[in-house]
């Protein structure tokens, strides 16, 4: 009631965005920020900060058209945790919608992947910089072939990139460097982990 009372004087068009800025403030979260990609071309041996490792395994499942949907098994430390995504463009833009799920509902939606789609496993590296979250994502492609890209997100439109991330490329605007893109490219990976 509190978020409607803040936005209802407002145009229809930020509405949902304002609602969500409202929430995450209060959350202590980012409010809408700005997400930036980059191809690290000289990939660090380690990060000189803090930071929070996680394996990632996504798989898409067959959807209806101008939707994408997927599964995601996130590891850290022995324990998984299982998303269910779906991403569809409104106006335009796209929207996510996940939830989570049990280990039971991952298996079970691993009967609906789309063969035509490889797995994706990457491993990711969390850390924070000067208020800004980033993320290291090395992808898999192959065993002699990993993309790193770096992401950003920020409620500055200027990214300030660590000191000790140099030989990058903004990708942000390029579909290529995308879990999808890559999950579309060549051929298909071997089965998931079940």
């Amino acid at each position: 009631d509190v978020y409607k009372r803040q936005v209802s004087t407002q145009s229809t068009g930020g509405k949902m965005r304002r609602v969500l800025d409202y929430i995450c403030r209060d959350l202590g979260l980012p409010q809408s920020g700005f997400e930036k990609r980059f191809l690290i071309q000289s990939p660090l041996k380690e990060l000189p900060v803090h930071y929070e490792e996680f394996e990632i395994e996504q798989i898409y499942l067959a959807s209806a058209p101008g939707t994408q949907s997927r599964v995601t098994r996130r590891s850290q430390y022995g324990t998984s945790t299982y998303t269910y995504s779906v991403k569809q463009y409104i106006g335009g833009r796209p929207v996510v919608l996940e939830r989570q799920l049990s280990g039971r509902e991952f298996s079970a939606l691993l009967k609906q992947a789309d063969p035509s789609y490889r797995v994706i496993r990457k491993k990711e590296q969390c850390f924070l910089w000067e208020n800004q979250c980033f993320t290291l994502n090395y992808y898999f492609i192959t065993p002699e072939v990993t993309h790193v890209v770096l992401e950003a997100i920020t409620t500055d439109a200027d990214i300030k990139l660590p000191p000790f991330i140099s030989d990058v490329k903004d990708v942000t605007e390029t579909e290529e460097y995308t879990s999808f893109s890559i999950a579309t490219s060549g051929s298909t990976s071997p089965e998931p982990i079940r």
